[in-house]
């Protein structure tokens, strides 16, 4: 973040610490000035408004990551068991980030109008597929969501979606471009993963990528 004049990041946890947000809460308590932290939460455990009370009031969370994609056959994302969830998410202001496939969107969109004080970021473009043919019926489920004036959608790690995985994977732009007509600039957010050494691009690739998008 120094070497490249980063003020601000976002800290999402990973799933090696299962639910335990530990970790990522004492990186954010140690560098409170350029830190938030969005944890991991159980969407199935039926306590999950009590535990994201304590994640935000009592260790300095700003919000929960939560990942239907890897679960494609479950509707637990819009669940009325969820609505507590969701109403103490209003409540806090906690922000709800989503890894979710494109055939999900619907239920992500219920959710959305139905709490419209809970701000939702989709990551990595909702996912696309760049194989997928015009006019993107599958991919066009998130669209919608563009009328929710509490989503945001991140436009991160384009290299996972690309098929070429040529730089600056030029097949996933019209995808970029379709959420950029819809959802406009001011609702997208630009996301990297830990850009060194695990992920394909250093951080002044990273950068140099908002600028060809």
């Amino acid at each position: 973040m120094e070497e490249f004049g980063i003020r601000y990041a976002v800290l999402i946890n990973p799933r090696y610490y299962g639910w335990d947000n530990s970790y990522i809460a004492d990186c954010r308590a140690r560098y409170p000035d350029r830190f938030v932290a969005h944890g991991l939460i159980n969407p199935l455990d039926p306590k999950n408004a009590e535990q994201l009370e304590y994640w935000i009031r009592e260790r300095g969370l700003s919000g929960m990551r939560l990942s239907p994609i890897y679960h494609p056959q479950q509707t637990w994302l819009n669940s009325p068991e969820n609505y507590p969830l969701w109403k103490k998410a209003a409540t806090l202001g906690a922000v709800f980030n989503f890894y979710i496939a494109p055939h999900q969107m619907p239920q992500l969109e219920d959710m959305a109008k139905r709490f419209p004080r809970v701000k939702i970021v989709i990551d990595h473009m909702g996912k696309p597929d760049v194989s997928e043919p015009r006019p993107y019926p599958i991919f066009s489920k998130l669209l919608p969501l563009a009328k929710c004036s509490n989503v945001w959608v991140s436009a991160s790690e384009p290299y996972e979606d690309s098929k070429t995985k040529e730089y600056p994977y030029r097949d996933t732009f019209p995808f970029l471009k379709m959420i950029y007509e819809h959802f406009g600039p001011e609702k997208m957010i630009w996301g990297t993963g830990y850009p060194r050494p695990r992920w394909e691009l250093p951080m002044d690739l990273e950068l140099q990528l908002v600028a060809y998008q």
